[in-house]
C-alpha cells in the first residue's frame, strides 16, 4: 500500500515500516464522512417538507428534491472539509517504526 506519511524515524525508500494514525483521528474522520451527509439528507428532506405544506406543492416531490439538494450540499461540504483537514499534521499518518528483516522473518 502506498501512502504519504510523516517520516519522523528517518525511513528510506524500500524500508518496511509501521504506520500509526493519531488517536481520535479515525473517529473524527468517520463523523465527517458519515454524519455530515446524513444530516444533509435529513435536513434537506425536512426543509422540502416544511416548504411544500404551506405553498400547496406535492409534499413527496418537494421532500425528494430537498433531500437531493441537501445531500449534494453535504457532499460538497465533506469534500471541502476533507481537503482542509488533510493538510493538518494530526490527520496524516506517521511512520512510527522501521521494521527490520529479523522482525519480518519472525512474523
Amino acid at each position: 500500500m502506498l501512502a504519504e506519511a510523516i517520516n519522523s524515524v528517518g525511513a528510506k525508500a524500500g524500508d518496511f515500516v509501521k504506520i500509526g494514525i493519531p488517536e481520535g483521528t479515525v473517529t473524527k474522520a468517520s463523523i465527517v464522512v458519515y454524519m455530515v451527509p446524513a444530516l444533509g439528507l435529513v435536513g434537506g428532506a425536512t426543509l422540502g417538507y416544511c416548504i411544500a405544506r404551506p405553498i400547496g406543492f406535492d409534499i413527496n416531490l418537494l421532500t425528494l428534491v430537498g433531500s437531493i439538494i441537501g445531500l449534494g450540499i453535504a457532499f460538497t461540504a465533506v469534500r471541502l472539509l476533507s481537503n482542509t483537514l488533510s493538510k493538518r499534521p494530526s490527520y496524516r499518518p506517521e511512520i512510527i517504526e522501521i521494521i527490520t528483516p529479523e522482525k519480518l522473518a519472525g512474523n
